[in-house]
Formats: C-alpha cells, sequence, structure tokens
C-alpha cells in the first residue's frame, strides 16, 4: 500500500499537479477546519465546566448560608435538637 503522501506525488506527476493541488488545498481547509472545531468544542467545554464549577460553588455557599440562618431561627425559637 502507497503511503498518501507518495500517491499524492505520484498523481501530481501525472495530471499537471493541479488536480492534486486543489485537493490538497480542500483536505488542508477541511483539516484546519475541523481542528478549529475541535478546539472550540474543547475550549467550549472547558468553560462550560468552569462556569458549572462556579455556579455549584455559589449554591454550596448560598445553601450553607440558609441552613445557618436556619439553625440560629430554630435555636431563637427553641426548636433545636437536643
Amino acid at each position: 500500500m502507497l503511503s498518501r503522501n507518495y500517491r499524492i506525488q505520484l498523481k501530481a506527476e501525472q495530471d499537471g499537479g493541479q488536480a492534486t493541488a486543489l485537493e490538497n488545498r480542500i483536505e488542508g481547509r477541511i483539516c484546519v477546519v475541523e481542528g478549529r472545531d475541535n478546539t472550540l468544542e474543547r475550549r467550549t467545554s472547558e468553560r462550560s465546566m468552569v462556569e458549572w464549577k462556579r455556579n455549584m460553588q455559589e449554591i454550596r455557599q448560598e445553601t450553607a448560608a440558609m441552613r445557618q440562618d436556619l439553625q440560629k431561627n430554630h435555636a431563637n425559637i427553641g426548636w433545636t435538637k437536643q
């Protein structure tokens, strides 16, 4: 089996290189676009994860504050557990 580079070179010699050059440009652009998409998806995923962690941290802090307020209220009215 011929390597891809060798096949491209062989085809370029056979057809004068014009079609192969166009194919290479098209394939190169597709690879670049796919690479950018993958990078964009990864960055978006990382940003989403960071935002999710930040939101979860805020929720935990709010929950802890609410729990403390509730415990204070229960203590003030005598509903504390013995």
